[in-house]
């Protein structure tokens, strides 16, 4: 599936998007579109994944709520995020909220009231706010039926455990997974060559990525001295 010409709403756009590499593999573990969906990894290559594979027609059914950033020390105060995020989206009307409504239950009125499915995206989590990010977001899953969520967090092996014991159903992308194959590196490499990669042309790219240069170079011949 390619990314389409207009934009997914609630989810972000960037010029580069168009021209990223589709991972149908990783697709595959978005498309189960679980409750909880974790990606836990080092680096960069999360959001340009999930941002992909909304704009390619992922969770079409789902109105997305995009929380870009949770990286300060303060920032494991989910609720508060979420409702700032859901005031300023063109899909979501915000439930109001009383003198003594806490953040945490305008959220989940929010979500409920919507009455269709939600995907919640907490696209950048900090190894700081990580088990308590990850804690918030249970709780809403716990009170919101029709709402799903992706977590991107840094690959500090967060503890799991609480997920399992809630029963929850869940897909766990770890960095392993999130770490291109030789041959989606064989198809990035060729894709940004000056012209439209050949099948040969692939199988070049994919045994140098196997075997570098400095491994191929001859052998002597068995007996052989050394060369003048």
């Amino acid at each position: 599936m390619s990314v389409s010409d207009s934009p997914r709403v609630g989810a972000p756009a960037w010029r580069s998007l168009s021209s990223a590499l589709a991972r149908p593999r990783l697709f595959a573990c978005l498309d189960r579109c679980s409750t909880l969906t974790v990606i836990d990894a080092p680096g960069f290559g999360k959001r340009t994944l999930i941002a992909g594979w909304l704009h390619r027609g992922g969770a079409p059914d789902h109105t997305i709520v995009w929380v870009p950033e949770l990286t300060a020390s303060g920032d494991g105060d989910l609720p508060e995020h979420v409702l700032a995020v859901l005031a300023d989206h063109p899909a979501v009307e915000v439930a109001g909220g009383g003198p003594d409504d806490s953040p945490f239950e305008r959220v989940v009125r929010t979500f409920r009231d919507l009455g269709s499915p939600c995907l919640l995206v907490l696209a950048c989590v900090s190894p700081q706010n990580s088990a308590e990010v990850l804690e918030a977001t249970l709780r809403l899953l716990d009170r919101c039926p029709l709402l799903d969520a992706i977590v991107c967090l840094p690959g500090n092996s967060t503890d799991m455990t609480e997920v399992v014991l809630r029963g929850i159903d869940s897909t766990y992308v770890p960095a392993t997974d999130l770490a291109f194959t030789i041959e989606e590196t064989a198809t990035l490499l060729c894709d940004a060559g000056p012209s439209a990669p050949t099948a040969s042309a692939r199988s070049c790219v994919a045994c140098s990525v196997v075997c570098p240069p400095w491994s191929r170079r001859p052998r002597p011949s068995p007996g052989a001295g050394p060369s003048a």
